[in-house]
């Protein structure tokens, strides 16, 4: 495959330098066998701008935008990356924790604490209808 990329790129170069001869190469020698030094300069100039730098300069453009396109993958990839990794993580860490007021209910209980009807965290002792009642301090009225 390689081969056939050369010889077409070949083919293209050959015809480009063709063209650019006859484009430029003609009216430069017809300038300066006529005494015209200054038009064939200016022709020759133009030759070579379009025969070799033109050609490297479009060349150079095209590295450097593949260039830029690969970092701005880069970067939008590692965004992404990011991005994906910490929805897994939000998810991960909600399933996970989705069970703990269950888990913390069982664990009270076991320990001798019950829960009102506000959800609230009570020692048994203090549970009286459904509600905590507050523990009078020593010298205190309820």
């Amino acid at each position: 495959m390689a081969f056939w990329r050369a010889r077409d790129a070949y083919r293209v170069q050959t015809l480009w330098m063709a063209l650019c001869l006859f484009v430029f190469g003609f009216p430069c020698l017809i300038m300066a066998t006529s005494g015209h030094w200054g038009i064939a300069s200016g022709i020759g100039a133009a030759w070579w701008l379009v025969q070799w730098a033109l050609p490297r300069g479009l060349r150079w453009l095209i590295w450097e935008m593949q260039d830029g396109a690969r970092w701005a993958g880069r970067w939008s990839l590692g965004k992404a990356w990011r991005w994906w990794r910490s929805l897994v993580m939000v998810l991960v860490l909600g399933c996970l924790l989705g069970g703990c007021m269950e888990a913390a209910h069982w664990w009270s209980t076991t320990q001798g604490i019950a829960f009102d009807a506000n959800n609230k965290a009570c020692p048994r002792a203090q549970l009286k209808d459904g509600l905590c009642q507050a523990v009078a301090q020593h010298g205190e009225k309820p």
